[in-house]
């Protein structure tokens, strides 16, 4: 991304693939028409679909795809070359990443990859494009496939919840666990006001069981009273600890107010927790 603008170099780009298992091929099996099929976005990788095509700064987009007839080698190896390359709201390249992968497979089916990117706050609003070409070194194949995104300016809300196992920094997980781990929720406000320097923000949280019945309560359970650095967009980040003793179907009411702006937003996170295994 040399000579790029300095809002475009600070695009956070990465790719990558999950690597299947090691297999042993006598030939190298020649991929028939390599292809890329449901390229699709989500908030985390084990994320529902999103449901929209917008995004603000600072919110984190993972996409998602399925790459089929990907030729292996005599050591069941496929070889490919991933490239992503971002055009923004005129037109022109601000980011471009190449991953190369190295993989075994075993089993029929797609190699699933993935590539993710968070705008910075100062990037232009409008519309940007990521434009995919897999290369399969192995045949020599190519195949294309690309997503869109609206970039809108700055609102208010909450973004990029995920789950992590252990630790605020362990290894994303499902939105499904058991009751003996220990398991947190991350998530980030963005689009708040500030004071000065100083921004004022608090969270209440409300567990509630699948039929709606209130479990527990927490009013200001996390509060932010801090200064910030002045310019450009900013993100706060808070976490909730679950820490469910018996197994069921739960929803977390997370409400973030902002106490210098007078705004208020409201997040429903699903959760289930089930039985030791």
């Amino acid at each position: 991304m040399r000579g790029a603008p300095e809002h475009v170099r600070r695009v956070w780009i990465a790719a990558g693939v999950f690597c299947c298992l090691a297999a042993c091929a006598a030939e190298a099996q020649v991929a028939q028409g390599l292809t890329i099929n449901r390229l699709r976005a989500v908030s985390y990788i084990f994320g529902p679909a999103r449901q929209t095509t917008e995004v603000q700064p600072f919110e984190k987009l993972v996409l998602l795809y399925d790459m089929h007839h990907v030729a292996l080698d005599a050591a069941g190896q496929a070889s490919l070359m991933l490239n992503m390359v971002w055009k923004g709201p005129n037109g022109r390249e601000v980011a471009r990443f190449s991953n190369p992968l190295k993989a075994a497979h075993v089993f029929e089916g797609p190699i699933p990859g993935y590539g993710t990117v968070t705008f910075p706050g100062n990037a232009p609003p409008g519309v940007y494009t990521m434009n995919l070409l897999v290369e399969d070194k192995n045949s020599g194949a190519t195949a294309t496939a690309s997503y869109s995104v609206t970039l809108t300016p700055p609102q208010f809300d909450v973004v990029n919840v995920r789950f992590v196992l252990g630790s605020k920094d362990g290894p994303e997980r499902p939105n499904t666990f058991y009751v003996t781990d220990k398991m947190c929720v991350l998530m980030d406000a963005v689009g708040f006001s500030t004071t000065g320097d100083r921004v004022n923000l608090s969270m209440d949280v409300v567990v509630l069981e699948a039929g709606g019945k209130e479990l527990h309560s927490f009013k200001d359970m996390v509060k932010l009273d801090q200064a910030f650095p002045p310019g450009g967009q900013r993100k706060a980040g808070f976490s909730l600890w679950l820490n469910l003793t018996r197994p069921g179907r739960f929803v977390a009411v997370v409400t973030i107010k902002d106490g210098g702006g007078g705004q208020i937003v409201t997040k429903k996170i699903p959760f289930e927790v089930l039985a030791a295994n």
